[in-house]
């Protein structure tokens, strides 16, 4: 996260990383255990179209899209039930 104050007045910037094909092993490679925000995409012939945003805080990046991704996890069962996981992309970015 980058922070810029101009005249008592802060902007923040997050910066995400590369945008992966979603691969539950590769992933758990890639991904911190650290809080911040993860987002799921599908890609169109415009580019990468927003399925859906994770907050991360207690558990970590790694730990929320794994839990999502779980089919024994009912927290959020309906809603992963509509995504097609042979079709997501996922980026995260970490906030600290």
């Amino acid at each position: 996260m980058e922070k810029r104050v101009i005249k008592q007045e802060a902007y923040y910037k997050i910066i995400w990383s590369p945008i992966e094909k979603y691969d539950r092993h590769l992933l758990t490679r890639l991904m911190p255990e650290m809080p911040g925000i993860t987002g799921l995409f599908y890609k169109d012939d415009s580019g990468y179209a927003p399925v859906l945003f994770l907050e991360c805080w207690r558990d970590g990046v790694r730990d929320g899209i794994k839990n999502f991704m779980d089919p024994i996890f009912i927290r959020y069962k309906e809603i992963r039930e509509n995504i097609d996981m042979d079709e997501v992309y996922v980026s995260y970015t970490i906030i600290a």
